[in-house]
């Protein structure tokens, strides 16, 4: 990719309470109305969620934890 330079979109989707929990294998999110949205999920949570996602579909995941607090990322 030399000479290219890659941009990321930005987007948002808003990921319901219930669907998070589906998605991550909880029973519910406690005191969350299940058809709101998820909020307050950390940035490594938010990951796992879409590392999950990305499996479910078949796809191959391209960011993991570096261990050091960073992302790497093979986009």
């Amino acid at each position: 990719m030399a000479g290219c330079a890659a941009a990321l979109l930005s987007f948002q989707i808003c990921v319901s309470h219930s669907h998070y929990a589906q998605v991550m294998g909880l029973d519910s999110v406690a005191g969350a109305p299940a058809h709101k949205p998820a909020v307050e999920v950390s940035w490594l949570d938010a990951l796992a969620f879409c590392k999950v996602l990305s499996r479910l579909a078949g796809l191959q995941e391209c960011c993991s934890p570096d261990g050091e607090g960073s992302m790497l990322c093979d986009w």
